[in-house]
């Protein structure tokens, strides 16, 4: 990719809740209208404007699904001009409306666009897996991530840090062998609450806490640092489920912890699995 159109990508991701106007951006470029929405088919395979379009109402779609966010509000953030155009909009790319994508039970990815400024070189590749986990002892923790800041790896991961270090005081020195982590609105309109639960098979005094939803899931491979850990989950749902035939059903994301080289936290590895829940395949949407 050339890097006036990723410089461009970039732009479009930093923008994406004003107004893009495709003639400013060519005359801004040097180019007419017409080259610069021809060199960003050819360098991409998607039209500039559907792109732009679907940016928006895909980071619009992730924050009715976490937040409570008002729809209007979601229309205006993102720059439709009033709500009854975004509802239109957004429910013929969806095929749904969006207070029905809001509260559906399972989370259809096919309609999200990623954004094409991430690299996406080495993507893990999953395997469907069914997931039993014996009873155990947790011990549970959560942090309000702001809508902004969603999409931050190292936000997450330094919260992640934080609570496995009280973790495993807690839980008396024991290792984790399993963190369990969901969201839920935050009961402010633009925030996320994420809880993450250590399991451990210890009999210190830890909370006993429900053991994770068992199902099926997505399983994927890991060995890398707490960063790296976050970082892959990210792309995971940034870029691998919106491919996927399956939808997100309700339950806990579940690290397995097989493994810890390094007794600092900032420097540690870790290997394991990361599991994903998912239903049976589903149709996936069409623009």
């Amino acid at each position: 990719m050339k890097s006036f159109t990723r410089d461009l990508i970039v732009w479009i991701e930093q923008n994406l809740d004003k107004k893009i106007m495709l003639d400013e951006v060519a005359s801004k470029a040097g180019y007419s209208k017409w080259y610069l929405q021809r060199l960003f088919l050819q360098e991409t395979g998607i039209n500039l404007a559907t792109y732009i379009r679907q940016r928006r109402l895909s980071e619009s779609a992730i924050l009715l699904k976490m937040t409570d966010m008002p729809v209007i509000d979601a229309a205006e953030r993102f720059g439709f001009s009033n709500q009854q155009t975004y509802t239109r909009t957004f429910g013929r790319h969806f095929s749904m409306p969006p207070g029905q994508y809001r509260v559906s039970r399972d989370w259809h990815f096919g309609g999200l666009q990623p954004s094409l400024n991430d690299n996406c070189d080495s993507l893990p590749q999953p395997e469907v897996v069914s997931l039993t986990l014996p009873p155990l002892q947790g011990i549970t923790f959560s942090y309000i991530c702001p809508s902004e800041t969603l999409g931050n790896p190292e936000f997450h991961a330094q919260h992640l840090q934080r609570a496995l270090q009280s973790a495993e005081s807690q839980l008396l020195g024991k290792k984790p062998r399993y963190i369990a982590e969901r969201y839920e609105p935050a009961g402010m309109t633009d925030s996320i609450r994420f809880v993450l639960t250590f399991y451990c098979d210890t009999d210190g005094e830890a909370q006993r806490q429900e053991t994770p939803v068992d199902g099926r899931f997505l399983r994927f491979r890991f060995d890398g640092n707490i960063n790296e850990m976050v970082a892959m989950q990210a792309d995971i749902y940034r870029h691998i489920l919106p491919g996927r035939a399956e939808a997100r059903r309700d339950g806990s994301d579940i690290f397995s912890l097989d493994a810890q080289q390094g007794e600092s936290l900032d420097t540690a590895t870790f290997s394991g699995y990361y599991h994903l829940p998912v239903t049976h395949e589903q149709t996936l949407a069409a623009d």
